[in-house]
């Protein structure tokens, strides 16, 4: 297993924190796996989230966060 310091990844990235890293490494992770079948280059083989940390690490991956809708309970 593949270490990563998380803590380090985003303060060297600009992210707020690490629970935001975390949900963009995962959303990147599902982004790959919908394009696992396509991969040509031999990362088939390679563990998704490892490549989605590793893509975070060097800089590779951009997030916008959107506001979440609110509700009116009346």
């Amino acid at each position: 297993m593949l270490y990563m310091d998380l803590e380090q990844i985003y303060k060297e990235q600009g992210i707020s924190d690490k629970y935001v890293l975390s949900m963009v490494v995962t959303e990147r992770a599902l982004q790959l796996s919908q394009l696992k079948s396509t991969m040509q280059d031999g990362t088939a083989k390679e563990k998704l989230i490892s490549r989605a940390v590793g893509e975070a690490a060097h800089g590779k991956l951009t997030y916008k966060i959107t506001p979440k809708a609110s509700v009116d309970a009346h």
